[in-house]
């Protein structure tokens, strides 16, 4: 770690973390120098603690003390428990604590010995251990008798509502962020180690929040981050889907990125008690979760050394913890039913902390007052419940259709559409062009090349990097054809779901980098030998690297994509993202707007391969900017009659795929 600079305004810092100011040196710019690895961490450790303290002065009075009341409420009945000794239930012979029964309980609020053992079990391996230096390795094996131990201890602290203090301290290790100045103290970011059998009863404390959160339907479809079967595509899938919706009504879609500062580390912990209070948690459960979630505590380390101070977090979910996500969606749940499908001015779509708000209408001055609207009132809730934005980061878009096809009303004001994020000083979000969202980078048209460029470049870049591994003469050839499988490829195909409405060109120009990728682990290139005359075939090396061709490689991830949609019934939006409406789609299919789901459609009516199994959807010449799909379906690649760009010879593994109708293995394929 390199020498840290201390800004003189944070000289509490170097108190806090008993450094004397008076005798720490400083450089010409009067900045507080800090060389010792110890003193460094004692300095990370203050810092990290000070962040929950910045939003304090945030909220209203009212508010305030409604939640303290409520608040303090659970504390004295947790301190007369604790005093008393009371408990949920007696247990004894009847009731033994390895297997008690449900009365004065949810159902398997409980746990036994089958669920321990399950989650010991599938512990992974690698998650490093924490203040106790217990690994994995060691819980996942433990015996029966010892998983019974657990149960009983388990089930005793549950049946107490109590959580050991010594669990709840972390282990944090700071990791610099990339491209950030090293000598910053706010250019790292800690990464909390726990113990680990503090999480397994985590573990069971979570099943009881998430089957409340499930029963009672508390955390809204909206909200698609830390949920089983959920993931970034299907969130970026309904924006992208409402976006077409509107372009294909002639309307435009305006939106706004909002960037929460430290979300999970200011989080209002006696707010978050108030509302798992209003939402008719069990008492006992809530009383758990608040001796869980308070007075943690962490120490930082680097290269075996410790700071001697041990830092308290004051009032933040602490990171690193099991049930700290869950609780998160809990605590932001109330924005989203705010904007659920009763409102039809905008709509909201939340991923964890990366929040998009969007609506849509015929007029950018009509979208830009709904926008407006939607902001304020997000921005007084964040404030109200102690959350900080960092205007600076957010972002806005209009979403159009092109200046030729655009009406009068769109060429007019889509220039001119900017939002307010503060109305006190008038500070404006930033408008862009194109915004980063999970990922994916969207621009104003939706035509999604720049996020396809970025991403081949970004492989380009990791190739490179990784060169010693993929051209080593010694390493196994199979070994760095699995290395590319796992290290490039993903980088390649991240969000395929949404972007497969892709060029021939730009297709080509993947493949050839995949090429150039397979030739390098393959070490297939001209000889000396054959005077660098002998040329081998593509067809050849990908039959000996095995492996699939990235754009029938492609082809297979979105079906796959597809067909599980169907089966994550818990969440409607992602479940009815599948029943289309042919009319529509079709209609899409001349406007350019195809949505993502349309891809069920055209590979159903052999507008993505033939039956051959080649993928013409990436062989008929089109222009980059042209997204429309109007060639013949069902066209037979060997016919020489079809004009396709590029060769299209596959790999022997891809003609097998050529067969998967007859397989019907997915339902879409099936009915035809």
């Amino acid at each position: 770690m390199p020498t840290l600079k201390i800004n003189p305004n944070d000289e509490n810092l170097l108190k806090e973390a008993n450094i004397n100011p008076t005798g720490t040196p400083r450089d010409t710019e009067n900045n507080f120098i800090i060389k010792e690895l110890k003193q460094k961490l004692q300095i990370i450790g203050a810092h990290y603690m000070s962040i929950s303290n910045k939003t304090t002065k945030l909220g209203n009075r009212p508010l305030n003390n409604i939640v303290k009341r409520e608040c303090e409420k659970i504390i004295v009945e947790i301190e007369k428990d604790r005093t008393n000794g009371n408990t949920i239930c007696q247990f004894n012979t009847d009731n033994p604590a390895q297997a008690p029964s449900i009365f004065s309980t949810e159902p398997n609020y409980f746990t036994n010995e089958k669920t321990v053992r399950t989650i010991f079990h599938n512990l992974n391996n690698k998650i490093s251990s924490g203040t106790d230096n217990i690994p994995n390795r060691a819980l996942k094996h433990i015996t029966k008798n010892i998983a019974l131990q657990y149960t009983i201890i388990f089930n005793n602290m549950l049946n107490h509502n109590y959580f050991p203090n010594y669990w709840k301290i972390a282990k944090t290790i700071s990791i610099p962020k990339k491209e950030k100045d090293k000598t910053q103290i706010n250019s790292y970011r800690l990464i909390s180690l726990l113990p680990n059998i503090s999480k397994i009863y985590e573990k069971v404390i979570n099943q009881n929040i998430i089957r409340h959160s499930s029963k009672h339907n508390i955390i809204p479809d909206y909200q698609f981050g830390f949920r089983r079967h959920h993931s970034t595509s299907h969130a970026i899938n309904k924006v992208v889907s409402d976006t077409f919706w509107a372009l294909n009504g002639k309307k435009c879609v305006g939106a706004c990125l909002i960037d929460l500062e430290k979300a999970f580390d200011t989080v209002w912990l006696e707010g978050l008690i108030f509302k798992l209070i209003k939402k008719n948690f069990p008492i006992y459960l809530i009383k758990l979760i608040w001796n869980m979630i308070h007075n943690r505590k962490f120490r930082t380390y680097q290269n075996y050394c410790t700071s001697e101070k041990t830092f308290t977090i004051s009032n933040r979910l602490q990171q690193g913890t099991i049930n700290s996500p869950t609780l998160f969606n809990i605590y932001t749940a109330d924005l989203l039913i705010c904007f659920g499908p009763v409102n039809t001015d905008c709509t909201l779509i939340a991923y964890a902390d990366d929040l998009i708000v969007y609506t849509a209408d015929k007029k950018p001055s009509v979208i830009k007052n709904k926008l407006q609207n939607a902001i304020d009132k997000i921005l007084y809730y964040y404030n109200a419940w102690k959350f900080k934005v960092n205007l600076s980061k957010c972002e806005t878009i209009l979403f159009r259709p092109s200046t030729k096809a655009a009406s009068a009303n769109i060429k007019k004001h889509y220039k001119n559409f900017n939002i307010i994020g503060n109305v006190n000083d008038k500070t404006v979000i930033p408008h862009k062009k194109t915004v980063k969202y999970l990922g994916i980078q969207l621009d104003e048209r939706l035509h999604l090349n720049q996020h396809v460029e970025l991403q081949l470049e970004k492989a380009k870049r990791t190739f490179i990097s990784l060169g010693n591994l993929f051209y080593a003469r010694n390493l196994n050839r199979r070994v760095k054809i699995t290395c590319y499988q796992a290290l490039i490829r993903p980088i390649i195909t991240y969000a395929c779901e949404i972007w497969y409405n892709l060029n021939a060109a730009n297709m080509e120009t993947i493949r050839k980098f995949e090429r150039k990728c397979i030739r390098a682990c393959t070490n297939t290139y001209r000889s000396k030998e054959s005077n660098y005359t002998k040329y081998t075939n593509n067809l050849t090396f990908y039959n000996t690297a095995q492996i699939h061709r990235i754009d029938c490689f492609t082809i297979q991830l979105i079906r796959r994509y597809f067909k599980r949609l169907s089966e994550i019934k818990e969440n409607s939006l992602i479940y009815s993202i599948p029943c289309i409406n042919e009319n529509y789609i079709i209609n899409t299919l001349k406007t350019g707007f195809i949505p993502p789901e349309a891809f069920i459609y055209l590979d159903a009516n052999g507008y993505i391969t033939d039956k051959h199994g080649i993928p013409i959807i990436y062989h008929i010449p089109r222009h980059k900017k042209h997204k429309t799909i109007i060639y013949n379906k069902h066209i037979d690649s060997k016919k020489q009659e079809t004009t396709l760009k590029y060769d299209t010879t596959i790999p022997n593994r891809d003609k097998l795929l050529s067969n998967e109708k007859n397989t019907k293995q997915y339902w879409w394929l099936k009915r035809n």
